[in-house]
């Protein structure tokens, strides 16, 4: 029998290929000096650390495994850095990209749970800030029977439990939320108090934090080194070999043979998918275009045919399918 290349066929081969790229961004994330930038530009704890010395307070080894966010199925195993995953109808892999832990070297051991996140669709249609937050619930509620009990027997109890970041890195984005960090966090609001001369109580209610950091995109240079750092980690118009020098000149990030590998099939990878963008890109401007000459709109088409003009592109195509939806 003969199997004929169908756009069914070639979808099925670019849906592979980008799983693949989205798993070895995840592989390549998961470096423990990448993990140390990271760490370093989005968690108080570590702001006036040095790198290296962050790496240190890695514990473990960084996995990929699949565990389920479910309430109940999460904490089925003793947390480490790991992949986790679980399927949703109409939403494919809900997923713990990157979660580990790491010691403070406060004296205390002080633990944090830390889960990093690879997002390429910034507008998936809800807020990431609030599928972000979930994260840091999960992240929470997950510690019953790990790091704390809520047993009558147990004094400290809840005073047990470890503090969970969220960090998200979003790769694509409208201009105006480009090249930025943001912190969500609890804060304390009182809303009355009678007693203002009485002593405060040190409460521990800063327990979660959901990071978003947002990157610039290809050409952007951000005065934040660690949007500029993976910005040129993830681009896709950097070569492979400029990558790994820019990355080893400009950061100080060191090329071993396990790093470089991953880093290579990353840039393949990246390569194919971007390709088959590309080509699905052309189809669908052609799609907005051919709708604005029918709505009257003439000016517009042959505004979006110009180079440069993606924020129009991207405005405009929101509009297209929310009209033809």
């Amino acid at each position: 029998m003969n199997l004929f290349q169908t756009p069914l066929a070639n979808d099925i081969d670019a849906t592979n290929e980008k799983s693949k790229y989205d798993t070895q961004v995840k592989k390549v994330l998961a470096n423990k000096i990448i993990l140390a930038w990271i760490l370093k530009y989005t968690m108080k704890e570590f702001k006036v650390m040095d790198i290296s010395d962050i790496e240190k307070c890695i514990e473990g080894k960084i996995e990929i495994a699949a565990i389920p966010i479910e309430p109940g199925l999460t904490n089925l195993s003793v947390i480490t850095g790991e992949t986790n995953e679980n399927a949703v109808p109409n939403e494919g892999k809900v997923t713990f990209d990157i979660r580990f832990f790491v010691i403070l070297p406060d004296g205390e051991c002080t633990k944090i749970i830390v889960n990093v996140e690879a997002q390429k669709d910034s507008e998936p249609g809800y807020d990431i800030v609030t599928r972000a937050i979930f994260y840091c619930a999960r992240l929470l509620s997950a510690q019953l029977d790990q790091e704390f009990t809520n047993k009558t027997d147990d004094k400290r109890k809840y005073d047990n439990v470890k503090k969970v970041y969220s960090i998200w890195i979003c790769m694509d984005l409208r201009m105006d939320t480009k090249d930025s960090i943001v912190e969500y966090r609890i804060v304390p609001n009182i809303l009355f108090d009678g007693h203002k001369e009485r002593a405060t109580k040190e409460h521990r209610y800063d327990l979660l934090s959901a990071v978003m950091i947002n990157l610039g995109g290809n050409h952007m240079v951000s005065k934040n080194e660690l949007v500029n750092m993976l910005t040129t980690l993830l681009s896709s118009e950097i070569t492979k070999e400029e990558k790994k020098q820019k990355l080893h000149k400009d950061y100080h990030i060191p090329m071993t043979i396990e790093f470089e590998q991953e880093v290579d099939e990353m840039c393949n990878l990246s390569g194919y998918v971007e390709r088959q963008g590309e080509i699905r890109g052309r189809e669908d401007l052609i799609k907005l275009y051919s709708w604005l000459q029918e709505q009257e709109r003439s000016d517009e088409a042959n505004e979006i045919m110009k180079l440069g003009n993606e924020e129009l592109r991207s405005k405009l195509w929101m509009e297209y399918t929310e009209e033809t939806r």
